[in-house]
């Protein structure tokens, strides 16, 4: 089922990207001499805003911050600039992409994650600034050229009288509105996948996120490098990467809800509070595909109720779905956060469902809010206690629990 529902997406997005470019060609107008030069500059000019669209959304806050500076610069005193060319925009963006920078080089983790946490927790704010940025060009500049497609889409308001009387509002309305929701929705796509790596950089090694972003950085200089070798080229790397994005976009969809929920708890030590009682948000892991067919990474609420513990979540946010997870099962303590865990056939515990940070140190709490039979060591946890009380044991003179399994 999964194969498949990638091979549509697939197919759609192929079929959507030749109707881009084909739009292109439907805006000229056949009847004059010059229509093929138009067609030509309609597809350029198509092209550059896909590939331009498409590296934006790869890092909002980079792009910007770039495109305000060349705006600053080669500015004259007539031309146009963008809101995000202004001074002060310029200068608080700049002090913060320094400061992200300067932090990715430092190797402790106690100074990089809380920083990488409130990274994170902006990029929400960088992707609907960049949105924000993107609309009015697509609907000025795109628009223009898919005014022929819009008409086809939308015959009844391309027939009205309004429309006859004023045939070029009309299509660059309908031109306008295609372009615009056709490029949010690319934008959304592209940026949620982006996302992901600042989430790994969260997870990661301290020394891991700048050869993370830097392949995010390559990744946005190689298409603006094609883009500007041709933007024919341009347009072949964006649909690339959107059909890349549209395929994996469930899974970084579920991973950014995580990591802003991760991001917030961090930075606001939500694990000093203690739980209510009730619903206990929490994520589907691997062995709640396996077991209980949920999606891995699904977000939820456990309840416990009339002596059965029930996992409630929203399928693509939308439906509602329920089920039972059998028993016996245990609260496991992690390094990062609590699990809810059961043993496999060779005694090792797996984790059915992930909890918050919010939740660690409030194992005994969700023990027994949830039914749970016992609190145990989980993961690197179990092994990291073990070799600490090893160590203990050889300074202290004392029988270690891995003498005693011999």
């Amino acid at each position: 089922m999964a194969k498949i529902s990638k091979i549509y997406i697939l197919a759609l997005t192929v079929m959507f990207s030749g109707l881009l470019v084909f739009s292109a060609f439907l805006g000229a107008d056949e009847q004059t001499s010059g229509s093929r030069v138009r067609d030509l500059v309609g597809f350029d000019r198509l092209s550059d805003q896909v590939s331009t669209l498409t590296g934006q959304a790869i890092s909002p806050a980079l792009v910007m911050f770039g495109t305000g500076v060349y705006h600053r610069i080669t500015k004259n005193e007539d031309d146009y600039s963008p809101w995000f060319a202004s001074p002060i925009f310029l200068t608080v963006v700049g002090i913060i992409l320094a400061i992200f920078l300067v932090k990715d080089f430092v190797p402790s983790s106690a100074v990089q994650k809380p920083l990488a946490a409130v990274e994170e927790s902006m990029m929400a704010l960088w992707g609907l600034l960049g949105l924000i940025a993107s609309v009015p060009f697509l609907w000025n500049k795109v628009g223009p050229a898919l005014e022929s497609l819009g008409s086809l889409i939308f015959p009844l308001v391309a027939s009205t009288a309004l429309a006859a009387d004023i045939p070029d509002l009309a299509a660059n309305t309908e031109g306008g509105i295609l372009a615009t929701t056709a490029g949010a929705l690319i934008y959304i796509v592209v940026w949620c996948v982006s996302n992901t790596i600042n989430i790994l950089c969260l997870l990661a090694p301290a020394l891991a996120a700048p050869l993370l972003k830097g392949f995010r950085l390559v990744l946005l200089g190689g298409l603006l490098g094609l883009n500007a070798i041709h933007p024919v080229l341009g347009l072949i790397g964006a649909v690339i990467i959107i059909i890349f994005s549209l395929i994996v976009f469930r899974w970084s969809f579920k991973l950014t809800v995580w990591g802003l929920l991760f991001s917030f708890d961090l930075i606001f030590r939500r694990w000093r509070r203690k739980p209510v009682q009730g619903l206990i948000p929490a994520f589907a892991g691997p062995l709640a595909k396996k077991n209980l067919k949920i999606p891995k990474r699904s977000a939820g609420y456990l309840l416990y109720e009339n002596g059965t513990l029930l996992f409630r979540y929203r399928p693509f946010l939308i439906f509602k779905k329920q089920v039972q997870v059998p028993g016996p099962y245990f609260l496991g303590e992690g390094l990062l956060w609590p699990v809810l865990a059961v043993y496999s056939e060779k005694e090792k515990s797996k984790a059915v469902f992930a909890f918050r940070l919010a939740h660690k140190t409030h194992e005994r709490f969700l023990c027994e809010t949830l039914g749970a039979e016992k609190v145990i060591d989980h993961g690197f946890r179990h092994k990291y206690v073990r070799a600490r009380d090893w160590i203990k044991g050889l300074f202290r003179g004392q029988e270690s629990p891995l003498d005693q399994i011999n």
